[in-house]
């Protein structure tokens, strides 16, 4: 995987897989860096749980397939990170998603 830049700023992200798989060259429009993020969380060092949305055709599905490869097929829902690519219009959205659930018994003791 590499990432391309013009004038200084992200251009595209090229993935390929080695040694005889296929090449994807993604280009980007918008990327927002963590520091631009105001009350970020920190990192919680676990692997995140991938979601994939939209990608009904058989190009969306190997599509899909080359996302999905950059990530462990088994996820540790310990950290309760979550990342989501949604196909809208032939755009692929990323996000990167922290949560945390509410443990009621705790909540009253």
């Amino acid at each position: 995987m590499s990432v391309n830049e013009r004038n200084k700023k992200l251009w595209s992200l090229t993935f390929s897989v080695i040694p005889n798989g296929p090449t994807f060259l993604y280009r980007i429009r918008k990327y927002v860096s963590t520091l631009e993020i105001f009350n970020k969380g920190n990192p919680s060092g676990y692997d995140p749980e991938i979601i994939l949305k939209n990608f009904n055709t058989a190009l969306g599905r190997r599509t899909a397939r080359g996302f999905a490869s950059l990530f462990k097929s088994q996820p540790e829902f310990k950290g309760r990170t979550v990342v989501t690519f949604h196909n809208q219009r032939d755009f692929i959205f990323f996000r990167h998603h922290r949560y945390i659930y509410k443990n009621k018994e705790l909540d009253e003791e």
